[in-house]
């Protein structure tokens, strides 16, 4: 059928079934007849659909059919406040609740091909903060799935992204709450744990940005003598365009120009909080990672060093018939320290820690399934080197203020900029972290890439010898609290020759 004669016929059908449904509602009827109401609703939303947009001629007899809308997304939206009642009469039937959100998924999938297509789009700004306040009143899995639905179709719209970010953020505040509640309220909520895996899996997959970082108000359990739980979460990481332009297009160019080009690499989204003529404020993102880490005295407290992870971090190694998976920048963490020594003195140290964050493809792994981080650490410890060890480990997200310094990344260089870095951001009020009175230094080297190959093995290390105008190193001093690395589980911490587990 034509545009013009598909919408009265479904109206003509609705119609009814409307009927019966509003007098179920006043009446009280149970929630099988108003399950089966819904259930034939639905087949009418989402099977019916006219095989072409109007003709010129239609729209010149009814100039109203020039921007018209799917019948079935017309039709909904005159169905709208009676499926909002179905809610208060029957939210606490899952039920009823299913065929219901039925009713949404199913206009969405009959809108999506087509000469309609896409017009479903403009139903989610009020969909989608209608089913997140449903879903934190009662909590069923079928409201998670409308949101998966609407992110998995309509994720490339951007003037949709601030409804998908909050619908994300209070319904992960509405899990968290409910699967904290009790001990078994996971294996009591599977349908809920199952489609929240889901709608994240959507998230990481189209928006990872709005899993990278949150902010979780905690309270207390309770007089039941519960943990904390989580009462509320604030998403928060985000980039703006140009900052992911400059931050992801950028470098991947300037390595195809380059004469000294190597395979272009993943690189670790840093967020701009604010910029000063001095500096920069970056939030580095929650990561896993293999940690490599010394604690080094005497002149290696001076000495030069590349910006690259020592030998015993290495755990598979270069063969050319295998592809690799390369991440930048090259992050290098600094921190003074103070050893005892015989006869009660002290002698100053340093601690290098090089984080190595996993690429995108193995940073989900379970621990077990990662290789063991020691593979490859052989060798003899470097004259001055106190203690090494290597590990995964789990690293909150960092707080920094950092700026970027010309020529190569030499020791003078770093610990200069890092003592106006640290001066610059205490004058404007910040609190920088300090170990042994000195700024908790971390460099950051964009051309330095790591690579792993297909078993999850750091296998490789490239620094690119770029001209000074193309060189791209930064120094950061760490902010507010200190970075905490948290090892993973069932991984041997252990590692390198010699370590102590320090």
């Amino acid at each position: 059928l034509p545009l013009p004669q598909v919408l009265p016929a479904m109206e003509a059908i609705a119609r009814p079934l409307l009927q019966r449904l509003q007098a179920a509602l006043e009446g009280g009827g149970g929630p099988g007849e108003v399950s089966v109401l819904l259930e034939q609703l639905c087949a009418l939303l989402g099977k019916v659909s006219p095989g072409a947009r109007p003709t010129a001629d239609e729209v010149a007899r009814v100039p109203a059919l020039q921007d018209a809308l799917h019948p079935s997304v017309h039709l909904l939206q005159q169905l709208w406040g009676v499926l909002e009642a179905i809610f208060e009469r029957h939210g606490g039937d899952s039920r009823v609740m299913e065929k219901l959100c039925r009713c949404y998924k199913h206009t969405s999938r009959n809108t999506a091909q087509g000469p309609f297509r896409g017009d479903f789009r403009s139903l989610v700004p009020r969909l989608l903060p209608q089913v997140t306040g449903w879903f934190e009143r009662q909590p069923h899995s079928c409201f998670l799935y409308v949101a998966n639905v609407c992110l998995r179709g309509y994720h490339d719209a951007p003037e949709l992204l601030p409804t998908f970010r909050e619908t994300f953020a209070r319904m992960s505040a509405v899990v968290f709450r409910l699967l904290s509640a009790a001990p078994t309220a996971i294996p009591d909520n599977p349908d809920v744990v199952d489609d929240f895996f889901e709608l994240c899996s959507t998230v990481l997959r189209l928006h990872p940005a709005l899993l990278a970082e949150s902010e979780l108000l905690l309270e207390s359990g309770g007089g039941g003598g519960g943990g904390p739980r989580v009462r509320a979460i604030k998403e928060t990481w985000h980039e703006a365009p140009l900052d992911v332009f400059g931050r992801q297009v950028t470098p991947r160019l300037r390595d195809l120009v380059s004469l000294w080009n190597s395979p272009t690499a993943e690189h670790v989204p840093m967020w701009t909080e604010r910029t000063t003529d001095d500096y920069r404020v970056l939030r580095v993102p929650p990561m896993v990672a293999v940690q490599a880490e010394w604690v080094e005295t005497q002149t290696l407290l001076l000495a030069e060093q590349a910006p690259l992870p020592p030998e015993f971090a290495f755990t598979g190694e270069v063969k050319r018939s295998e592809w690799y998976s390369c991440v930048a920048p090259s992050l290098l963490e600094r921190g003074r320290l103070s050893q005892q020594l015989p006869g009660n003195m002290r002698q100053v140290a340093q601690r290098r820690r090089w984080v190595l964050p996993l690429p995108a493809a193995f940073a989900c792994l379970p621990a077990a399934e990662l290789p063991s981080p020691d593979g490859g650490s052989g060798g003899t410890r470097p004259e001055g080197v106190t203690s090494q060890s290597v590990q995964y480990v789990r690293r909150p997200s960092m707080r920094l203020a950092a700026r970027s310094i010309r020529g190569l990344p030499s020791n003078k260089a770093v610990l200069s900029a890092a003592r106006e870095l640290a001066a610059a951001a205490e004058r404007d009020g910040l609190t920088v972290v300090r170990q042994e009175g000195q700024p908790v230094v971390v460099q950051m080297c964009y051309d330095a890439k790591i690579g792993w190959n297909k078993r999850a093995q750091v296998s490789m290390a490239v620094w690119l010898s770029m001209p000074p105008l193309l060189q791209d190193n930064q120094v950061g001093v760490l902010l507010d609290v200190p970075c905490t690395p948290v090892p993973l589980p069932m991984i041997d911490a252990g590692g390198a020759s010699g370590s102590d587990g320090s």
